[in-house]
C-alpha cells in the first residue's frame, strides 16, 4: 500500500493534497482546493494500470478540499 501511495503522490503532486489510508484495502484521495474532481477521478482511472496492477483490489475514494466525497471506485472494476 504504501507503495502505491508513494506512487500517486509522485505522480499527482499538483493535485493532491494527501492521501489517507481509510483501512489495507480502502484510501482516500484528498484534492487541493480548485482541483477539478471529476476530471482528476476520471484521469486517474485512465492511467492507474500504469500505478497498480490488475490483480489489486482497492477501493480509492476522490474526496474534494472541502472533505466531500466526489467520486469512489475500485480498481477491479
Amino acid at each position: 500500500m504504501e507503495k502505491i501511495i508513494t506512487q500517486l503522490q509522485s505522480k499527482y503532486n499538483n493535485e493532491i493534497d494527501r492521501i489517507e489510508t481509510i483501512d489495507k484495502s480502502e484510501i482516500s484521495i484528498v484534492l487541493n482546493n480548485g482541483v477539478d474532481s471529476a476530471a482528476f477521478s476520471q484521469e486517474l482511472q485512465n492511467h492507474l494500470v500504469e500505478i497498480i496492477d490488475e490483480l489489486t483490489i482497492l477501493q480509492i475514494n476522490i474526496v474534494d478540499a472541502k472533505g466531500n466525497v466526489k467520486d469512489r471506485f475500485a480498481t477491479n472494476q
